[in-house]
């Protein structure tokens, strides 16, 4: 017997190791229980959020609290991507950081002026939110640290760091489980402001590790050498980007638009629980992106490790929510149960396709294929936009999660042909390799 306990104690200590030796997948796994962190807080946040707030304002708190966040993607001006791939190289880290995350600054600025300058015309139930110029002021600032979270986490990665990403978001999560108990005087308002407190202080957290790391401390500067490196593969990449985050603005305010904002409610819900899906491919995809841009002698083996381990977690996970999803959404109230089920089902069963996606787009950016990146996301983006419409007002929520599927598995179509087109030409010098090169040589 105690020799079996212990075989058994050694065989999991190996499986550890193995674990700690591959850091493609212990940062995946980080990302992943970062995620899971926030999953559980969300799950918190939205049934407490729903026994003390109507469906009306939550589902106005979640399409604005959604639009910052595409927002703050928007902000991005490819940064996220480039932090990943040129920092493993970069002679002088400090000033690519400086420069990400002082341009993001900036566009998350106008950006959030122009949003709020055209609500009025494009959604008047969510600008009912921002009456006044400290509201106002509130979602721009809020929309800055929203940025800043975003570009630290892609720091973190490309440093294979991802456990501060997790500890940020445990602080991210404590604040969107407290807050909105002591704000529900506010109302819908009141919901937005627990999620913009609560990125504060992730935000603050992320600079705090930064510093302690690697002695990183911001300068509010732009390095204009490093801005012309970059521009290219910023720009392809900002592009591509810019159209895939459409739909994630697009669709809440369509069905909120055509449907009322408790149809926006339920849609939103089930898109937040489907996004725990989605976490696994894309965060298993960013950690393959770090590592392809360290490595890329060995980044066709490690694709396929990360596909096969994706699919591993991703499947048993999207069988779970199709069989227990009206469970899991009743404990959020009866009306949510009913409403939600069926979008919550369908978005689960994207969750595939945008596995594959994911994927796919990591060896896109890596082999520098950023054209077709970005052809083949702008079709997936009509697709979504303009099925949902018609879909939403004839199935509802339903409707709008089945134009997001149709949407997903256009795009893994295209893919597929995609990448065996090149895996049948493959470029002479591989791209990461050029970009390497050039990277090396302008920090230096």
């Amino acid at each position: 017997m105690m020799t079996h306990f212990k075989s058994k104690q050694a065989w999991a200590a190996q499986q550890l190791a193995n674990i700690i030796a591959d850091t493609a997948l212990l940062n995946s796994i980080l990302l992943i229980m970062s995620t899971g962190v926030m999953a559980v807080s969300g799950f918190i946040f939205w049934y407490v959020s729903a026994r003390l707030y109507t469906p009306a304002q939550l589902g106005l708190s979640s399409t604005l609290i959604a639009a910052a966040t595409t927002l703050a993607l928007f902000s991005m001006l490819g940064f996220d991507n480039v932090l990943v791939r040129f920092l493993p190289t970069a002679k002088k880290p400090n000033r690519v950081i400086d420069t990400g995350i002082m341009i993001t600054i900036l566009a998350s600025i106008i950006l959030s002026v122009i949003f709020i300058l055209a609500l009025s015309s494009v959604s008047p139930s969510l600008n009912s939110l921002l009456f006044s110029p400290l509201h106002k002021l509130i979602f721009v600032l809020s929309l800055v640290f929203v940025t800043i979270n975003t570009i630290t986490d892609s720091i973190f990665i490309s440093f294979r760091s991802t456990k501060y990403i997790l500890f940020a978001n445990t602080g991210l999560s404590f604040g969107k489980v407290i807050l909105p108990l002591l704000l529900v005087a506010s109302g819908a308002y009141g919901l937005f402001i627990a999620y913009a407190v609560s990125v504060t202080i992730a935000s603050l957290m992320s600079l705090y590790f930064l510093r302690r790391k690697y002695d990183y401390i911001f300068k509010p500067h732009i390095d204009r050498t490093v801005l012309r490196e970059v521009r290219h593969f910023s720009a392809g990449t900002y592009t591509s980007n810019m159209v895939a985050v459409i739909p994630m603005t697009a669709l809440p305010i369509i069905v909120t638009n055509t449907l009322g904002s408790e149809q926006a409610a339920f849609f939103n819900l089930a898109m937040t629980i489907a996004a725990m899906l989605f976490i696994v491919p894309k965060s298993m995809a960013n950690s393959l992106f770090a590592e392809g841009a360290k490595n890329a002698q060995s980044f066709r083996r490690q694709t396929f490790r990360t596909t096969s381990q994706a699919a591993l977690l991703l499947i048993p996970a999207v069988a779970v929510l199709l069989v227990g999803g009206h469970f899991l959404l009743s404990i959020f109230g009866t009306s949510y149960a009913v409403g939600a089920t069926s979008a919550l089902q369908v978005l689960a069963l994207s969750s595939l396709g945008l596995g594959l996606n994911a994927i796919a787009q990591t060896i896109l950016k890596v082999r520098h294929r950023l054209l077709p990146l970005f052809l083949i996301q702008s079709i997936g983006t009509v697709i979504t936009v303009f099925l949902c419409w018609p879909l939403a007002r004839s199935y509802g929520a339903t409707g709008a999660a089945w134009a997001w599927l149709i949407g997903q598995y256009v795009m893994a179509a295209l893919h597929a042909v995609t990448i065996a087109r090149i895996n049948r030409n493959p470029s002479p010098v591989p791209a990461t390799q050029s970009l390497k090169n050039r990277s090396q040589e302008v920090m230096s």
